[in-house]
């Protein structure tokens, strides 16, 4: 059986709406291609999946064994694309870090050396800076983070201790 993403979603549209012409406006479907859809699902699986009348559709014993089914197809295929697109975004991009000089020159190399080494396709950014024009870059958007001390004034600012010296 050749299953489509398009089918189960059809399918779970008209079996929560009980009417083909609002399930084909849920699916962005004219109504006669929606129809075509289900029947292909239908023809596929081998059974009726909706007993249907002028007034009203109904799922079959077959149908609601397989609506519980599809949601969860439905569910696993939209958690495996959000990891997909998720491990993708980190994969691309770019991240401004302003840090203090001491760790500008000593502690960053060799993590920004790993971080690149796993992730090639991310440009990394160093701001080399005091403590507070540290803090600036972050409030105005040129650094994503800063690392290093709590400044005098952390107003929008959230601080994450790291280490203690």
């Amino acid at each position: 059986m050749n299953l489509s993403s398009r089918q189960l979603r059809a399918f779970v549209a008209l079996a929560d709406e009980r009417h083909f012409t609002r399930a084909a406006e849920r699916c962005h479907q004219t109504q006669p291609a929606f129809s075509a859809l289900i029947k292909s699902l239908e023809d596929s699986a081998g059974v009726r999946l909706f007993d249907r009348t002028t007034r009203r559709v109904e799922l079959t014993p077959e149908g609601k064994l397989f609506n519980a089914s599809a949601l969860r197809l439905l569910n696993d295929l939209d958690a495996v694309m959000g990891d997909l697109q998720d491990h993708v975004a980190k994969r691309r991009g770019r991240v401004s870090i302003a840090a203090l000089p001491s760790l500008a020159a000593g502690w960053l190399p060799g993590i920004y050396a790993q971080f690149h080494a796993q992730f090639p396709g991310i440009e990394l950014q160093l701001h080399d800076a005091l403590l507070e024009p540290c803090l600036d870059l972050v409030r105005r958007g040129t650094a994503d983070i800063a690392v290093a001390a709590k400044g005098r004034d952390m107003t929008g600012l959230i601080a994450e201790p790291l280490c203690e010296d």
